[in-house]
């Protein structure tokens, strides 16, 4: 569940285009390596990785 939970906050922020992609899966992880399990860190990377190549360039077009 709160992998979960970290996964929606990254994309919050990630659409919210206040702060670099870097940043907010960097936060995103570091929030995995302390509130999860010891492997989370990766799965929270490749998902938000993987949601930004599929959705990000098709968001902003439709925001732009």
């Amino acid at each position: 569940m709160i992998d979960e939970a970290i996964l929606w906050l990254g994309i919050v922020e990630i659409r919210a285009n206040e702060l670099d992609h870097p940043i907010v899966i960097d936060e995103c992880i570091r929030l995995a390596k302390k509130f999860s399990n010891p492997n989370s860190y990766k799965f929270i990377n490749a998902k938000l990785d993987e949601w930004l190549k599929t959705n990000q360039a098709d968001w902003l077009k439709k925001n732009s």
